[in-house]
């Protein structure tokens, strides 16, 4: 599926339903999710933890498997290819952007 994001005219492509139900079935995940606004003023023991919990989510996201680094507002899978903002993964709803951005 894919959508235009309100924020920007860049396009963005989502991931099935069911991904997004795994992604967000607890409020734990829902508590992580909402905290990666905040990821550059968390401690290094909290930004750990959302790490941790990041890492786990994007590796269902990227379409190649790739690993993900840390780039920016977001996360850049290591073919360079993709990119999720720290706002996608607060919205909690899987989506990247495609290309150089």
């Amino acid at each position: 599926m894919q959508q235009m994001d309100n924020h920007s005219s860049h396009q963005v492509n989502n991931v099935s339903q069911s991904s997004l139900t795994a992604f967000l079935g607890s409020s734990f995940d829902k508590t992580m999710a909402a905290q990666q606004l905040r990821y550059d003023s968390l401690s290094a023991n909290e930004k750990q933890k959302q790490e941790q919990w990041v890492q786990g989510h994007l590796k269902r996201i990227c379409p190649a498997r790739y690993g993900w680094r840390r780039e920016g507002k977001g996360y850049r899978c290591q073919a360079s290819n993709h990119y999720v903002t720290d706002q996608l993964v607060a919205e909690g709803k899987g989506g990247y952007l495609q290309g150089q951005h």
